[in-house]
């Protein structure tokens, strides 16, 4: 069972590196699009402060609306 566990256990770390990397590609892709990289970085900001301070099952996908609704609002 040990086994087991130290076997997902790398699963999981491999996962997360993934989420990483991928993160940090469309972060690199998106800040050389973005016509206006300070106010994409403040949704950033915004969106990264919402998700931190609201402790609600429904505050990712309210915090996902309000992110696209600012990119289309500032950044189109």
């Amino acid at each position: 069972m040990k086994g087991l566990h130290a076997f997902l256990d790398g699963i999981a770390a491999c996962v997360v590196g993934l989420i990483a990397a991928t993160a940090l590609q469309l972060g690199f892709v998106t800040a050389k699009a973005v016509p206006s990289l300070p106010i994409a970085l403040a949704i950033l900001v915004a969106a990264l402060a919402g998700a931190y301070l609201i402790k609600h099952r429904l505050a990712a996908p309210a915090i996902l609306a309000a992110a696209a609704l600012a990119g289309v609002l500032f950044l189109s």
